[in-house]
């Protein structure tokens, strides 16, 4: 089973700078439209559970976190509550990533803004996704008061102003699926290289003690998985053990959202009806 996503027949401008032109029939709203401050603070200490966002991590619980990061404070009654869905944002880190999707009820610093969205409808993972794109988080530079670019205070009141494309949500649905399958072939990629390279580690040592306990040449050339001498005795080489645990790894370019889904057989298909998935 594979999903599709249709080319759009028209484009329109979306009025944002680096995002450039988006499908005619998508809306392109404030922020504050679709996210609203959710404004519950933890003032009888009811939430006990403690959070942190990280880069790259997303939400966790504050206690996964180790001893990275400020400490969380001894009275939590002035922190603001999180709920599920909720989008959490760094006023003071946003710009280097420091936001997320909450999958916790618990509180965490004022210095974070808890955003919730205004129609349930809304798919969160999309809305979140924006917020994970490089060019919106440097985009916020402008808004921002500071002298130190990565660390710029950004205001809410600004925030809430910031265009934010909003496809239909079975588009939504479609658009996070995609993103989440790409997400996860990427990092089977990343897992592959990195064996490669413990691989071609191993390669060397076996090279490097060849050479120390079998007294080559210091004249040596590699070539391929074989040394071969440059002296008296042509055409002798010392073999290698072979990469057979190495994966062959596939080519990542462009390609069709067809062939790119086609191995995900559990990714469910979007409804049909929606412009952007069949």
């Amino acid at each position: 089973m594979s999903l599709r996503l249709k080319p759009y027949p028209k484009m329109k401008d979306s009025g944002v700078p680096w995002l450039g032109a988006v499908p005619e029939h998508w809306e392109v709203k404030r922020l504050g439209a679709l996210l609203r401050e959710r404004g519950e603070t933890n003032d009888d200490g009811h939430v006990t559970d403690v959070l942190s966002v990280m880069r790259e991590r997303g939400i966790i619980p504050c206690a996964e976190k180790g001893n990275v990061g400020n400490k969380k404070s001894d009275d939590i009654t002035r922190y603001k509550v999180v709920r599920p869905n909720d989008i959490v944002v760094n006023c003071m880190n946003v710009i280097i990533g420091s936001v997320g999707l909450s999958r916790y009820t618990g509180c965490l610093s004022p210095v974070y803004y808890v955003l919730a969205r205004r129609v349930e409808s809304d798919e969160p993972r999309y809305l979140n996704a924006y917020f994970q794109t490089k060019p919106f988080q440097e985009s916020l530079v402008r808004i921002g008061n500071g002298i130190l670019a990565h660390r710029m205070r950004i205001p809410m009141e600004l925030l809430k102003c910031e265009p934010f494309p909003h496809p239909p949500v079975a588009e939504q649905a479609a658009i996070v699926r995609f993103v989440d399958h790409m997400d996860r072939r990427i990092k089977r990629l990343i897992a592959a290289k990195r064996r490669l390279i413990e691989l071609l580690n191993e390669q060397k040592q076996a090279i490097i003690q060849k050479a120390v306990t079998r007294g080559l040449d210091p004249n040596v050339r590699l070539k391929s998985s074989r040394i071969h001498w440059l002296g008296d005795v042509p055409e002798r080489g010392v073999e290698l053990p072979p990469l057979e645990e190495a994966e062959e790894l596939p080519f990542v370019g462009d390609e069709t959202l067809d062939e790119a889904l086609e191995e995900e057989s559990e990714l469910e298909p979007v409804e049909e009806g929606a412009n952007a998935a069949e």
